[in-house]
């Protein structure tokens, strides 16, 4: 049996006059590292997206839009060593196809991706040094990575650095209703210090948006914890450690929403676009 899977949820059903998206599915096996499973249901048809499997290539996160940026995935790559496999890629086709848009180098992946709401054109991506070793709790990491935007689909990329630190691995949150707001857990430096930060100018300067450290601890395990914004209210927002922390104020405070002081080893909020009560 696997440790942990995990399912993560894109796309937009909206009915009306806007766009139908496909529903697209993440399934992914974090005891082996690789081997994800990409699906997408549309007008009831299931497709298995996958490149071959000798590639090895793991999504860790998507982000579906419309204009030019398509569908685009942060792709892990093979965790045990270089590989070409790792960076960003986008699919103009519905998935049938991809294309490597952002790159660092052979020991980088794409970390995560989001859309923005308002301009599907702009498309802010992270990129994560990391390595692991053949042997147990063995890991190397660096900051070769960092937090890019793109604002023309994907074709091209800046890295945003401006109030950031050296960035070992970024989460990014957009909040829905102001997309000018973002927010992001970092982990900073060669021992990956993690802080939570927020931009008020669509990441073109960051600065570190509390100085209480519980919203900031990791998942158990290790993982970078999760960010989630309400759908309505850019002050509200959720950070995912052992126990849910939620703040008010757009980060500044914050107080423990569900869980045990031990930890329920919360990984990931999803709060109800037309819905925020609905968590």
């Amino acid at each position: 049996e696997a440790e942990d899977r995990r399912e993560r949820q894109t796309g937009d059903r909206r009915d009306g006059n806007a766009l139908h998206l496909p529903y697209w599915a993440e399934l992914w096996d974090s005891s082996i590292g690789m081997g994800q499973m990409l699906v997408k249901w549309q007008t009831g048809d299931l497709d298995r997206l996958l490149p071959k499997p000798s590639k090895m290539l793991s999504f860790l996160d998507l982000g579906c839009g419309q204009g030019l940026s398509g569908t685009v995935a942060a792709a892990l790559g093979h965790i045990y060593g270089p590989n070409p496999e790792r960076g960003i890629f986008r699919s103009l086709d519905g998935g049938k196809t991809w294309k490597k848009v952002l790159y660092v180098n052979d020991y980088v992946s794409g970390d995560d991706v989001e859309i923005d709401p308002a301009n599907p054109n702009i498309v802010y991506a992270t990129m994560w040094q990391q390595q692991q070793a053949p042997w147990e709790n063995g890991q190397f990491a660096g900051t070769d990575g960092g937090i890019f935007k793109s604002t023309d689909g994907g074709n091209t990329w800046t890295k945003l650095t401006k109030g950031l630190p050296d960035v070992q691995q970024a989460l990014l949150r957009i909040a829905p209703s102001e997309p000018n707001r973002l927010y992001a857990s970092v982990a900073s430096g060669e021992e990956g210090e993690v802080g939570l930060y927020r931009s008020d100018d669509a990441g073109a300067s960051w600065y570190t948006m509390t100085k209480d450290s519980r919203p900031a601890a990791r998942i158990g395990g290790g993982d970078l914890p999760q960010l989630a914004v309400d759908s309505n209210t850019a002050d509200i927002v959720y950070s995912d450690p052992p126990v849910l922390w939620k703040s008010t104020d757009g980060g500044k405070t914050w107080t423990g929403f569900r869980g045990a002081p031990g930890g329920d080893d919360y990984h990931q909020t999803w709060i109800n676009p037309n819905n925020p009560d609905i968590i």
